[in-house]
């Protein structure tokens, strides 16, 4: 068998080659950076968060209103009521206090990567900035 035979041959022109590989990316190498650095901040808080509905009783809430919390999914709050055999009430100030601790726990992450706490909610609107851009 002769080498190469029944294989489709790649041409070695690198530039031409690279650009009919890699799909079109309209981020700079910055923006990239700077939503990656989003997500895994968010990633962290949300793990925070997490560790804080460790007690079984408490799981269960956590797991119900996550959805609600990332917006992963649109669960009506009267359905999640049923599910954990609360009311309506109930879960919108559980949910409340979800979102608020998440907030918290963001804006204290946010806290250790900057100098001052004024520097803050710049970072905060940097952060959804980032979110912002499609990947």
């Amino acid at each position: 068998m002769k080498r190469g035979g029944g294989v489709r041959h790649l041409r070695l022109d690198f530039d031409e080659t690279k650009q009919a590989l890699d799909p079109a990316d309209p981020r700079t190498p910055e923006s990239a950076f700077e939503r990656q650095w989003a997500l895994c901040l968010l990633e962290k808080v949300e793990n925070r968060l997490r560790e804080e509905y460790t007690d079984p009783r408490r799981v269960a809430w956590y797991e119900a209103l996550h959805p609600l919390l990332t917006g992963t999914e649109n669960v009506p709050q009267e359905s999640i009521a049923n599910k954990l055999g609360a009311t309506p009430a109930a879960v919108k100030v559980a949910l409340h206090r979800l979102r608020r601790r998440f907030r918290e726990l963001l804006r204290d992450e946010i806290a250790q990567t900057v100098a001052s706490p004024d520097e803050i909610d710049g970072e905060v609107l940097e952060l959804f900035s980032a979110l912002q851009h499609d990947p």
